[in-house]
């Protein structure tokens, strides 16, 4: 079985109303980052602004980073405590980041982030209990 079906498999935590929070926060935050700002005229804030067109930079890594913090905050309020943490760019030189933060159900929910201008690609790495 392969890391990636593991994971998506341990994301799968039974919610209050019979659906998988883990997979559900999953989906709206790929949805999320893969938007682009000002697309959706009856959330005109929703998605990621030009940031990552910028030259890459220890400042605008640090916008970016925040952008995706504010984003998740306003946008997925079922992950509890977020935190997001730039990682080393990957060999197809796409922005890395992890997101990490509560699920209602107990869990620790970390997930990374992958964005070029051409796509933003977001998988499970970990899922928890809380401890």
């Amino acid at each position: 079985m392969s890391i990636l079906r593991r994971a998506h498999e341990r994301l799968r935590v039974a919610s209050p109303t019979g659906h998988t929070d883990g997979d559900s926060v999953l989906r709206n935050v790929i949805r999320l980052l893969q938007s682009k700002r000002d697309y959706a005229s009856f959330l005109p804030q929703f998605g990621l602004g030009e940031t990552f067109h910028r030259p890459v930079t220890p400042g605008s890594l640090e916008l970016l980073r925040r952008e995706i913090l504010a984003q998740v905050v306003l946008y997925e309020p079922r992950l509890q405590e977020p935190e997001v943490m730039t990682l080393p760019s990957s060999a197809d030189g796409a922005l890395r980041f992890r997101l990490s933060g509560q699920l209602a159900s107990g869990h620790t929910l970390e997930l990374l982030i992958d964005l070029l201008p051409s796509r933003a690609q977001v998988t499970p790495a970990e899922i928890g209990d809380r401890r």
